[in-house]
């Protein structure tokens, strides 16, 4: 359980929100964290409540642009938390898989990236 940031674009919004998620959250959750700072003020409520979203590391400003336009949330979970949140369960993995083989996750690289 740790947070981290990710960039979210709303569908039909154009204003991308920093916002900090906790490692544990659904995707039902973070879509939600995303939406709480569009809908209702820049973008219509969908009566529906259906709405498809992209996740990714890194999204171009212009792709996001196009997904936004397409009706499409875009949650860009930046390339560096993407990459740390994942580590530790895959050296666990590649660890009970290969017994005999040395994992090391790095003590010193640090994320640029900080939620003050």
């Amino acid at each position: 359980m740790a947070l981290f940031p990710i960039y979210g674009v709303f569908q039909g919004d154009f204003v991308p929100h920093l916002v900090a998620i906790d490692t544990e959250n659904t995707m039902s959750q973070v879509a939600e964290a995303v939406a709480v700072h569009s809908v209702g003020r820049r973008v219509a409520v969908n009566p529906s409540g259906l709405y498809e979203a992209i996740v990714a590391g890194e999204v171009r400003h212009h792709d996001a642009l196009r997904a936004a336009e397409s009706g499409v949330t875009v949650i860009c979970a930046l390339h560096s938390h993407s990459e740390r949140i994942a580590l530790p369960p895959l050296a666990t993995r590649v660890r009970a898989t290969l017994p005999g083989l040395a994992i090391t996750l790095s003590a010193v690289d640090r994320d640029p990236f900080a939620i003050s």
